[in-house]
């Protein structure tokens, strides 16, 4: 025993080599437990796989709707736009079909008397309703 002059130096080695060595059941039980680890880290990527498919077509469908939002709202504008036009045009054919009307029926009406209407005398009261 000359390589170890003190006991309590070989016991405390002793159990710090024992306790450093691992049981093959720890072993097995710590590789159990990483395989299971790796098996949820595989289900939750597929979890996570399955959830970016998910958004990626409802991402896809907000763009479809939106490119025929705005399909509807540029047709609606050319819809509006027309109508307008339409109007202004009967509005303006009508408004000059109507002046013509009254032209040529004021050119069609005789010329009013140029009688002025008799006077009253001072000492008689106007008929009733003015004239």
């Amino acid at each position: 025993m000359h390589l170890v002059r003190n006991p309590l130096i070989a016991i405390v080695g002793i159990g710090l080599l024992l306790g450093g060595c691992a049981t093959r059941e720890s072993v097995e039980h710590a590789q159990a437990s990483a395989d299971q680890a790796n098996q949820n880290a595989q289900a939750a990527m597929s979890a996570a796989q399955k959830a970016q498919a998910s958004a990626d077509d409802a991402m896809k469908e907000a763009q479809e709707a939106e490119s025929i939002a705005r399909r509807v709202d540029s047709r609606l504008d050319q819809a509006m736009a027309e109508r307008h036009e339409t109007m202004r045009h009967r509005v303006r054919h009508h408004h000059r079909h109507r002046h013509a009307s009254l032209e040529r029926n004021l050119q069609n009406c005789p010329a009013p008397p140029n009688n002025p209407p008799a006077p009253v005398p001072p000492n008689q009261n106007p008929p009733p309703g003015g004239g």
